[in-house]
């Protein structure tokens, strides 16, 4: 099983992408050193994607290194394996942000939110699941004295696909995202 994420309007199994986030540096001297923390506030995905009807027909294994879906046998649908960070916390590094840069979900922490999202997908169609929430810090160490920004990412699925369809993706829907500062 492959989890693909595209942007509303685009087509083709060949790509997908991300949403990005931006961060803009709202004073006149450039920011040095920065550095995003992201950290997953929702544990248990191991075990919620084990007892998921959704994600039953799928051996899981999880790793120190990794998520590997295995597809059901006879399916004309490959393995995947996704790098993971089993802490599900990464720090991303920005040199400087002289006006404003684009800054994406680690991809070492995007498979424990897509398989928490598919895992919570409710079967109605619009129908939103629970969040998955981040916690993210923006920090920079110049210039000196700036105080470290913390905010909560809230990521939800909104079905697209009515029940009873058997061609196409076996989940489809939307991602919504809600930024919230914490500090």
């Amino acid at each position: 099983m492959q989890i693909v994420t595209r942007l509303e309007g685009e087509t083709g199994l060949d790509r997908w992408n991300m949403p990005a986030f931006i961060l803009r540096n709202l004073n006149c001297v450039v920011a040095h050193e920065v550095t995003i923390k992201w950290k997953s506030e929702v544990s248990g995905i191991e075990e919620l994607a084990k007892s998921s009807s959704r994600l039953s027909k799928y051996r899981i294994d999880f790793s120190q290194d990794g998520i590997l879906l295995y597809a059901p046998q006879g399916t004309p649908v490959a393995n995947w394996l996704y790098h993971t960070n089993t802490r599900q916390l990464e720090e991303v590094k920005i040199s400087s942000i002289a006006r404003e840069v684009e800054a994406y979900l680690p991809m070492s922490l995007y498979p424990f939110a897509a398989l928490y999202l598919v895992a919570k997908m409710p079967e109605q169609v619009g129908a939103i699941t629970e969040p998955f929430i981040f916690f993210v810090s923006v920090a920079w160490n110049f210039p000196a004295g700036a105080k470290e920004q913390d905010y909560r990412v809230k990521v939800m699925a909104i079905n697209s696909k009515p029940s009873g369809i058997t061609r196409g993706p076996e989940i489809s829907g939307f991602l919504s995202f809600e930024i919230d500062r914490v500090n």
